[in-house]
């Protein structure tokens, strides 16, 4: 039969087993004190050891994710960096173009002045109650108008074909010739900018100088005839008062100009475009009732009026020549003194 000791463990053996089936195992039956101690305290190192693991790999994890953010930190750093190094050089590239398209607004462009702008000297030039730049006598026999347009290729060509010929017309005295400015009827740029130019021109006498300058220009540069910097450089040329001219070009006088040409070609009769041709202010025609357009066709109808107005002249001058020969000599009367009574003798 066992003994009481077998049958009944100790206080101590019993606090042993409960602390190792807390511990997830239980002591096996009769184990020794110090055997159970030292199992409990290599279940208890065990347990230790996981959660240090467990611990190391939280670190391990946390490491990771740490060197993913800052991978992702510096790439967005060096997006930062490139975006402000391709906004500096675009910066840079748009400021070298700015100070570019400044210097060659700025820069003197080629602007020749024609050899026929010395075909004026000697002529009286003048302007209109209306501002329009005139050419000749302004008593003229006959007037003739010029509805025309720098920016308008037909008016170049109309002005190479004909200005010769209507310049040796003034000169001999039979005609005056004023320029209507108008603008915008053709297809050259800036033509409105050409027109203020030659109306400010002849605040200084050199309309004409210049009408001839602007026209020279545009089968040579085409589009880029009236550029700014030409004008500017044409003003200089022709010897004008840059600031004078420029304070015109400011100002609203040219405007008001342009706008009453524009205003009188709208009314005027037969006005079909221009260039336009009136000769007394009348738009001639043909027989077909078409305006005359052609130079050739213009340069014969003002010979034929000219021819009209000498035969005229010559024919009043003929008749005031023969009623002076055919006029009866008015005989003046003179009454003689009367003589003087003689005195008789006295015997």
């Amino acid at each position: 039969m066992p003994s009481d000791r077998e049958q009944k463990p100790s206080r101590t053996e019993r606090a042993n087993q409960e602390r190792a089936a807390k511990s997830g195992g239980s002591a096996p039956q009769g184990e020794s004190r110090a055997a159970s101690i030292a199992r409990a305290k290599a279940k208890r190192a065990a347990k230790e050891s996981s959660s240090g693991s467990a611990i190391s790999t939280a670190s391990s994890g946390e490491g990771t994710r740490s060197r993913s953010v800052e991978r992702i930190q510096e790439r967005q750093q060096q997006r930062r960096r490139q975006q402000i190094t391709i906004a500096a050089i675009s910066a840079a590239v748009v400021i070298g173009l700015i100070v570019l398209a400044v210097l060659v607004v700025n820069a003197p462009a080629e602007a020749p002045i024609p050899v026929t702008a010395a075909r004026y000297e000697g002529l009286s030039q003048s302007r209109t109650e209306d501002g329009y730049p005139r050419l000749g006598d302004p008593r003229a026999p006959i007037q003739v108008g010029l509805y025309s347009s720098f920016d308008c290729p037909a008016c170049q060509v109309f002005h190479e074909d004909s200005m010769s010929d209507l310049i040796e017309r003034v000169r001999e005295g039979s005609i005056s010739v004023t320029f209507v400015p108008l603008s915008g009827t053709g297809s050259i740029t800036n033509g409105r900018g050409a027109a203020v130019a030659a109306v400010c021109a002849a605040e200084q006498n050199q309309f004409w100088q210049m009408h001839d300058t602007l026209f020279s220009w545009t089968p040579i540069y085409g589009n880029q005839s009236f550029t700014n910097n030409r004008i500017l450089t044409a003003v200089r040329e022709l010897g004008l008062d840059v600031g004078a001219f420029n304070g015109c070009a400011a100002g609203n006088s040219a405007s008001e100009i342009l706008t009453r040409a524009q205003n009188q070609s709208r009314t005027l009769t037969n006005f079909t475009g221009t260039p336009t041709i009136t000769i007394n202010g009348v738009v001639p025609l043909n027989d077909e009732g078409v305006p005359l357009t052609d130079p050739i066709d213009i340069l014969a109808e003002l010979d034929e009026r000219i021819q009209a107005v000498q035969a005229r002249n010559a024919a009043e001058a003929t008749a005031e020549a023969t009623a002076e020969a055919t006029a009866e000599p008015v005989v003046e009367v003179t009454e003689e003194p009367a003589a003087e009574p003689t005195a008789e003798a006295t015997p």
